[in-house]
């Protein structure tokens, strides 16, 4: 009960402003107000009955899906996606999170390898090497939209590989 109490209290000095001034209100009652659009596209895909379609109007971070349960140590972790884009500006790639037993989070970037402009399927890559960290317990996969258009995802897949 103290809690919902603070809620309501914290929820009216909020709405009361104490000098704040609403920049903008959205209700959401219509989606198309997000600027961002997921859907299944079983037209275009790079392999099996279909792929995610990604329609942003600025950029954005979405995510594709998290392993929990991880207990690697060694090697290396790669994720990778086929990806098609027709963005009409910015790029686009890949996004790995890892977090080790600590409960520290880092992260890799496909940066070296993004989609611009009109491309055809091609296969994106990042991978993280867990070096003094400890054990990855956690990973999760985005794709990050540094733009906009839209972009085409399929077959994502994470792996480990040994280091050689």
């Amino acid at each position: 009960m103290k809690s919902v109490v603070t809620i309501l209290i914290s929820c009216t000095l909020l709405g009361a402003g104490a000098g704040a001034q609403e920049l903008r209100r959205m209700s959401l009652d219509d989606l198309s107000t997000l600027g961002l659009k997921l859907q299944a596209d079983t037209a275009v895909k790079a392999e099996g009955g279909g792929s995610l379609r990604v329609t942003t109007l600025w950029p954005t971070t979405v995510c594709l899906g998290e392993l929990a349960g991880l207990q690697i140590e060694s090697g290396r972790l790669v994720y990778c996606a086929r990806v098609k884009s027709d963005l009409t500006a910015g790029e686009a790639y890949l996004e790995l999170w890892v977090q080790a037993a600590s409960g520290e989070e880092f992260f890799a970037r496909g940066l070296d390898n993004p989609v611009q402009g009109r491309t055809d399927w091609r296969l994106l890559t990042t991978s993280f090497v867990p070096k003094k960290i400890g054990r990855i317990r956690k990973a999760t996969m985005n794709l990050v939209v540094n733009g906009k258009g839209t972009v085409w995802v399929d077959d994502v897949r994470l792996a480990k590989e040994s280091l050689k």
